[in-house]
């Protein structure tokens, strides 16, 4: 299933999904979302997802609401592994009394999901990898943002997940090169090529192992509007790529 939620406003000028079955969330109404997650609005979301089936595709906005991958995650109810294609760590330590961030999920993630049974990370600096807590070493493997710039080295990276295990994906699109696509936050150098040749590596290896695939990374809904077309591109050809991984797996484009 195709869900985008919508917090800034910004799907809705975009045109990407037109023409395919999706449910759209418009969560423009909903206060204590930005960067930070309330409990309020936790228990909004937590209700807005209840009812959806783990299974699909699932935009998230910008780089502000990546925490939404935490509270999916949250409703799977076997071990499996996460990759996740992101510019940063996002595991910094809470910083205003526990409260879930887009900086934060994983480490949250890591630190309250017992069906997590490991994360592989590719895309953040090797200075920011290099501060990610002893405790979760053992768990989280890591690519980095220098490392993935060597030819096919995020190819190899997927290709040692392990099998055996569901595999959720989440993708932020900081992960990509400016030259790709304009996201909010800082950004890496991988290019839109390089990272689909990498989850078709996924595809061939794992198949129907992949429960399901988040996309952040929107640029503010004030940005010029070449820079939201752009983006809604990106959004095109990374959900037209998945739909055709879903059915036929290996299949070269």
């Amino acid at each position: 299933m195709l869900v985008l939620f919508d917090f800034s406003g910004v799907y809705g000028q975009q045109d990407f999904y037109e023409g395919r079955t999706s449910v759209k969330k418009e969560c423009q109404d909903i206060p204590g979302t930005n960067c930070y997650c309330d409990e309020e609005a936790r228990t909004r979301l937590i209700s807005e997802i209840r009812d959806l089936p783990f299974r699909g595709i699932h935009f998230l906005d910008s780089g502000n609401y990546h925490y939404l991958s935490r509270l999916w995650l949250e409703k799977l109810c076997e071990p499996f592994v996460l990759l996740m294609l992101d510019h940063h760590t996002d595991m910094q330590p809470p910083a205003f009394g526990g409260l879930l961030s887009c900086g934060g999920w994983l480490e949250d993630a890591l630190a309250s999901l017992s069906n997590l049974k490991g994360v592989w990370l590719a895309g953040p600096p090797d200075a920011d990898l290099s501060r990610i807590s002893e405790k979760h070493r053992e768990r989280v493997k890591t690519l980095s943002q220098e490392e993935m710039g060597r030819e096919g080295a995020l190819e190899r990276f997927v290709s040692q997940i392990p099998l055996g295990l569901p595999v959720y994906v989440s993708i932020d699109k900081d992960v990509l090169s400016p030259e790709e696509v304009t996201c909010n936050w800082s950004q890496g150098s991988l290019g839109l090529k390089e990272l689909k040749q990498g989850l078709r590596v996924l595809y061939k290896r794992v198949g129907a192992a992949v429960i399901g695939v988040d996309i952040c990374g929107e640029p503010r809904s004030d940005s010029p509007r070449g820079e939201i077309n752009r983006s809604s591109h990106v959004n095109a050809e990374l959900l037209s790529f998945l739909e055709d991984m879903e059915r036929n797996g290996n299949n070269e484009e």
